[in-house]
């Protein structure tokens, strides 16, 4: 970030951004302008020196860029928000009258209105204020017969002080139509830090172009005899399934449910089928049927996170995700369209496999990486196809609940469909702090745990 734009001055000519991106909300019409910029900086006193210039800069008349007008404002939490606009009501009555006033900071939800006359304290209840406004808009109004000057002079000093844990106005929409919303940035630290909604979970032709370190990271997953060239793959891959940027409706119209079904025999008479294909969403593992138990695991499938050795044939509603470890695993996509002449990986594969072309999806070779080293911060060689699935919902749905996963009540691991023992903290993948961050996420509400006992 360039700090000559609002007069500030630094040894390095710059100021360090830890994230950047535009708020999670529909695109807007043209008239309306662009959606906000949400930024995170690296040091807290590099904030306040940012929102210290533009508010003098304002002040000038002088904050715009390329004949626009550009705004700062300090990115609330939802209840703060809610709070400030108890005062709405006061702030407009005092600017219809005239008076000034300012926002300052504090801890407390109360507002302070000081005068050479009066001084009243009100807490931050709509009820308490709207009383007060009126009686003093009538006080006011009596002043006026006494002559303009009295007026001012009664108001020269009227200061509203509103103690908030933050110092500007801010008019932050809700992110969905949901009661909890589960990209909602303004929680904790710890979900804002790992949470990055400017990482694509899905590839495209315009997503396409891998960074150096990233393709380095995902071609040395998992050995390739020979590899193709990635661009060639990819162009090949959008002339055959949707170039499109897929789930890109975030917004206060819209809650997306949705259900993450693992493969844990905990499923078992939990009779929870009723409730998996109630979700708009069902997001189902690899092989795991549904045939023969949809009174656990229900009939729904809208997507089917899978990669060539887990391959099985799928009904023209549901969506083939193919969640690629290696370029060929691209190759073999192609070929169970076209040729059908990869029958094998580091293994036996399926050369073809019965889905609709035009339901089509692929993971992101960037977003494994994310959540390799955000979510699991490098744990294990590589994130499980499970945890995966988990932290795509999260990035496409507004809530989130998850069945089957873990063990069952009698500590065994093993799928509901075959007697496949299996635990967390075998393999490749880092299990143990898998399964810590699922449990972080429980306890913060980002999801809903259905284990069946």
């Amino acid at each position: 970030m360039d700090p000559e734009f609002l007069g500030l001055h630094t040894k390095s000519g710059l100021i360090k951004i830890e994230r950047v991106h535009r708020m999670l909300a529909p695109k807007p019409d043209a008239k309306d302008g662009p959606r906000p910029l949400i930024v995170r900086f690296h040091t807290y006193g590099d904030k306040q020196r940012i929102l210290d210039a533009s508010r003098r800069r304002s002040a000038d008349g002088d904050l715009g860029y390329e004949d626009n007008v550009v705004s700062f404002y300090q990115d609330f939490l939802a209840s703060v928000v809610r709070k400030r606009k108890e005062f709405n009501e006061v702030k407009q009555r005092l600017r219809d009258m005239g008076a000034r006033y300012v926002m300052q900071q504090s801890y407390e939800s109360i507002l302070e209105i000081p005068s050479k006359s009066l001084r009243r304290r009100l807490q931050s209840r709509t009820e308490n204020m709207v009383p007060f406004t009126t009686q003093r808009f009538l006080y006011i109004t009596a002043l006026f017969t006494f002559g303009i000057f009295v007026l001012f002079m009664y108001f020269q000093n009227a200061v509203i002080y509103t103690f908030l844990k933050t110092s500007d106005d801010s008019t932050k929409g809700v992110l969905c139509a949901c009661d909890k919303c589960v990209t909602d940035l303004n929680d904790a630290d710890w979900f804002f830090m790992r949470f990055n909604p400017t990482v694509p979970p899905l590839l495209n032709r315009r997503n396409s172009e891998l960074q150096t370190d990233v393709y380095r990271w995902w071609t040395g997953l998992q050995y390739e005899s020979s590899k193709a060239n990635y661009t060639d793959v990819v162009d090949t891959l959008f002339s055959l399934f949707p170039d499109e940027e897929h789930y890109s409706d975030a917004g206060p119209d819209r809650c997306r449910t949705c259900a993450v079904v693992g493969n844990s025999g905990n499923l078992l008479r939990s009779h929870y089928g009723q409730l998996i294909d109630s979700h708009d969403f069902v997001i189902r593992i690899n092989k795991a049927p549904t045939k023969g138990f949809e009174k656990d695991v229900g009939s729904k499938t809208t997507h089917r996170i899978l990669y060539p050795e887990s391959a099985v044939d799928l009904d023209n509603s549901t969506h083939l995700v193919l969640l690629p470890f290696k370029i060929k695993d691209m190759r073999w996509l192609i070929s169970v369209f076209t040729t059908r002449h990869i029958s094998r990986t580091y293994t036996r594969v399926r050369p073809t496999v019965n889905a609709d072309r035009d339901k089509v999806m692929i993971i992101h070779p960037a977003f494994i990486k994310y959540i390799h080293e955000s979510w699991l911060q490098k744990h294990g060689r590589y994130p499980s196809t499970g945890f995966i699935t988990l932290i795509f919902a999260l990035h496409i749905c507004d809530q989130v609940n998850v069945f089957g996963f873990g063990a069952k009540s009698d500590g065994h691991w093993h799928h509901y469909f075959d007697r496949s023992l299996t635990h967390f903290s075998r393999g490749s993948h880092g299990g143990d702090f898998e399964n810590k961050t699922i449990n972080e996420l429980l306890l913060m509400n980002k999801i809903s745990m259905h284990k069946g006992w």
